[in-house]
């Protein structure tokens, strides 16, 4: 079944070259420093970008893939207002001649064994574009392909960027804790388990007595209101807008939704329905 597109919120594609800005390498940075995955991007302005608004980043030279899914944060933030934690990662000359800037929170990655968003398979399903500065995707079958792939059911929440070298996904990428864009949301996950405890609100499953020891505190927190559908002063209550899920629970919440969720009670009701098949 093909994702749900809301007419309210656009797509893109921003091409970016390794060679020129070591993307990947500044994600890892920020999740050791434990900083959101969040950049600022240039802008062209001609696009009329919005908050909500997603931006899929083709990686040139080389890797010529779709690689990462962001989500809009802020947009026409000038050059004196921008992040330049990034300066290092930038080749040469930099990127410090444009006029207006994009801030992008990573909510999603392909593991690089993946080739679903090749530059050769995109070709194949009719994207004809060089693939080169910033495009607009328009809702139709290859959208539909592409938020298909990022659908794929695993919603990571490492404790460790080791885990980054094997599994192409980042910490945070689709954490669903949601707080306002300049705090951290980890004190609201301790609320959240303060309140609701480590088993997940679905299927029951607790990590520690499953695993013992080491799976002690482990536990996702889903968030019941998505991000694009509130205020950027919005600030979350952890005992009404958070929930423990286990990790299987939290990619079912979303599999194949188009960005939106299943509630609780519904995948419970599934959930029950199927486990003693």
């Amino acid at each position: 079944m093909a994702p749900i597109i809301k007419n309210s919120k656009r797509y893109w594609i921003f091409s970016s070259n390794e060679k020129k800005y070591r993307l990947k390498d500044y994600l890892i940075h920020l999740l050791k420093e434990g900083r959101e995955p969040i950049l600022d991007w240039h802008q062209v302005i001609v696009n009329n970008f919005k908050v909500g608004d997603i931006v899929f980043i083709y990686c040139s030279s080389p890797y010529h893939r779709v690689s990462y899914m962001f989500e809009v944060l802020k947009t026409f933030i000038s050059p004196q207002d921008r992040d330049m934690s990034d300066s290092d990662y930038w080749v040469g000359l930099g990127d410090n001649h444009y006029k207006r800037y994009c801030r992008l929170k990573l909510i999603s990655s392909l593991p690089e064994s993946n080739n679903s968003l090749s530059r050769l398979e995109l070709k194949s399903r009719g994207f004809t574009s060089s693939l080169q500065g910033q495009l607009q995707l328009k809702p139709g079958d290859l959208l539909n392909y592409v938020l298909d792939i990022f659908n794929h059911p695993i919603l990571p929440d490492f404790n460790s960027v080791d885990d980054l070298s094997d599994s192409g996904y980042f910490e945070g990428a689709l954490k669903t804790i949601q707080v306002n864009t300049y705090e951290r949301d980890r004190e609201a996950r301790a609320d959240c388990i303060k309140y609701k405890g480590l088993k997940c609100a679905v299927c029951g499953m607790d990590f520690k007595s499953t695993y013992g020891d080491i799976g002690e505190g482990f536990i996702h927190v889903h968030h019941l209101v998505p991000m694009n559908t509130i205020g950027a002063e919005y600030r979350i209550n952890p005992q009404t807008d958070l929930v423990p899920v286990c990790p299987n629970c939290h990619a079912m919440l979303h599999y194949g939704m188009g960005g939106e969720a299943r509630s609780i009670e519904k995948l419970k009701e599934i959930f029950e329905l199927h486990k003693n098949k």
